[in-house]
């Protein structure tokens, strides 16, 4: 067996072992089949890159044995069956007693060490019976390879923030904070636009403590605001997903309550408020005729 230095820690990698068997001889647009109700395995590899001459014939142009053989799977649709236009597609195909048509998964390319193949496939019930046409075999493989190798533009990951919450409450004496900090309860990153809006995202659990801080300001309270207090926990309680799903942008302008440093978010919470900015005073001054107000405010 032809020793394969570097194939030997990647089949370990992946959990292989080569037994020394003879490497089976594949070409582009082999199939693999084992019947209409189990993927069916298409190879396409360049033909060029499967050719090798066997160990016991001559010593050259010898095999590397941990060599990949990419498959591309494809399931079988009887042939009457209608397969949208835009699916990749190939049919009739004969086997298994009748004629079917074959719809491939182009984004589910995987690949077995050579070495592995014959055993890993036949030992799954797997045939080695048929071939594609070559001209059909290379118009998948194109047409598979410029999918998965197309080149995308350039887009710079967010790099996100985390923001602290701070809670505000109108009470009989006023709007005041209410409960501790929620340290890192939400994070803020640019979006990729040309403007480079600004975008929280709350995160659940800090729903979930805000709630949780109203529910307690109740204590001691009666009549309207009172009312007005629990219809703001019905409403944190049945926008909870929508509170940290929604992306909430900044506003670049001055409208909408925006007093000093602080901004008004956009989001229709009923008797609930949320703003961004950094000092407390001019939160107090902007939430005179909130009943819960809610702070982000960087670290």
């Amino acid at each position: 067996m032809p020793k394969d230095d570097f194939g030997t820690p990647l089949l370990k990698l992946l959990s292989c072992e080569d037994k020394g068997q003879p490497l089976p001889f594949l070409q582009l647009g082999d199939l693999f089949l084992r019947d209409a109700d189990h993927p069916i395995l298409l190879v396409i590899n360049a033909s060029c890159d499967l050719q090798f001459v066997p160990s016991n014939v001559a010593d050259t142009r010898l095999p590397k044995r941990a060599n990949s053989i990419l498959f591309l799977p494809g399931e079988a649709f009887s042939d009457d069956t209608a397969i949208p236009k835009d699916e990749l597609t190939t049919g009739p195909v004969q086997f298994a007693g009748a004629w079917w048509r074959i719809k491939w998964h182009r984004k589910m390319l995987f690949s077995l060490p050579h070495c592995t193949v014959e055993e890993t496939l036949k030992g799954s019930g797997y045939d080695h019976v048929l071939r594609l046409r070559t001209n059909r075999a290379l118009e998948l493989q194109q047409q598979v390879f410029n999918e998965c190798s197309r080149i995308g533009l350039e887009v710079h990951p967010p790099i996100g923030t985390n923001m602290d919450i701070r809670l505000f409450v109108n009470k009989s004496e006023g709007c005041t904070a209410v409960g501790a900090v929620i340290k890192s309860g939400a994070v803020k990153f640019h979006t990729g636009q040309r403007e480079k809006k600004g975008v929280v995202i709350l995160k659940p659990e800090a729903v979930d403590f805000i709630r949780e801080q109203v529910i307690a300001s109740c204590v001691g309270e009666d009549g309207g605001l009172l009312d007005k207090l629990q219809s703001a926990i019905t409403s944190l309680t049945t926008n909870r997903k929508k509170l940290f799903t929604t992306p909430l942008v900044e506003p670049k302008t001055t409208s909408g309550g925006m007093i000093s440093g602080v901004k008004r978010i956009s989001l229709s919470i009923q008797n609930v408020k949320i703003r961004l900015g950094d000092t407390n005073q001019d939160v107090i001054e902007c939430g005179r005729k909130d009943v819960v107000t809610i702070l982000f405010e960087e670290p």
